[in-house]
């Protein structure tokens, strides 16, 4: 599970601003303003995050880490994890298990007008997560009525299907017609999806004081970085009449607005 920072580059906001005055001599610091509020709110519900961390519930917690960051690079290791909190049980292998469906699949060839097409027989193989009195054989061809089975005991959880591709060795077996099973891919992060309290517990357990302290010092870097290029005029990249003047009056929006006064706090915070 890998936590990054939501990046926001206020580049485009002021390019806009500028645009707008040189087109029409209008002054608009609406987007701006709103990319600086999400910015710095994002810093201060960090730094609530830190302060009073068992103050806020799974659901909230999540929520408020969604206004500086975002998590992705899920590896099996969490999903592992959190399918142990959901069924207090422990789920420590993973396999791709041949089975005995096949289904008819359409498939391609070339383009233009030597494009073709045909409906072709594949195999299903499935993604699981196995508990350890499973007993999974990765050479063995599983039937429907086996893997319903293991299903009833809970002691696999199918992530996702795979195609196989026929003809090839370990295929002596009686095929059977493609059923489908519940796959749980989608039910982690699927609000109302069976394992989306789980997934938020886990994130919840796995972001530390500690991690949080280092996102929000990247954070307020990043937002140090941004404004500075929004208002000082030696470190923006626009260098005409009418941009100096646009820079220099979103300077002084952006001490009317509150905005410097919130920053320096946030900069000021010892922790």
């Amino acid at each position: 599970m890998n936590i990054d920072l939501r990046y926001k580059n206020l580049y485009w906001e002021l390019a806009y601003a500028i645009q707008e005055y040189e087109k029409n001599g209008n002054i608009d610091f609406e987007e701006i303003n709103d990319g600086v509020e999400e910015l710095i709110d994002g810093a201060e519900s960090c730094l609530e995050m830190i302060n009073n961390r068992r103050k806020f519930n799974n659901k909230e917690f999540y929520k408020n880490l969604l206004k500086f960051a975002h998590i992705n690079g899920w590896s099996d290791y969490d999903y592992q994890h959190i399918l142990e909190l959901a069924y207090n049980k422990k789920f420590p292998g993973k396999a791709v298990i041949m089975t005995t469906m096949h289904d008819i699949t359409t498939k391609t060839e070339g383009h233009g007008r030597s494009f073709d097409y045909w409906d072709g027989e594949i195999g299903i193989d499935l993604k699981i997560y196995y508990s350890v009195d499973a007993n999974i054989n990765p050479n063995h061809v599983y039937s429907i009525f086996e893997i319903e089975q293991l299903l009833d005991e809970n002691k696999i959880i199918i992530m996702y299907e795979e195609e196989r591709k026929l003809g090839s060795e370990n295929e002596e077996y009686n095929s059977e017609k493609y059923q489908e099973f519940e796959t749980v891919e989608d039910e982690f992060f699927k609000v109302n999806g069976a394992y989306y309290l789980y997934t938020l517990k886990y994130i919840y357990n796995h972001i530390d004081k500690k991690k949080l302290l280092k996102l929000f010092k990247e954070h307020l870097q990043h937002i140090t970085t941004e404004i500075n290029s929004i208002t000082d005029p030696k470190n923006s990249e626009f260098n005409t009449p009418k941009s100096s003047i646009i820079i220099s009056e979103y300077h002084d929006e952006f001490k009317e607005r509150g905005y410097a006064r919130r920053l320096s706090k946030l900069n000021n915070i010892k922790l």
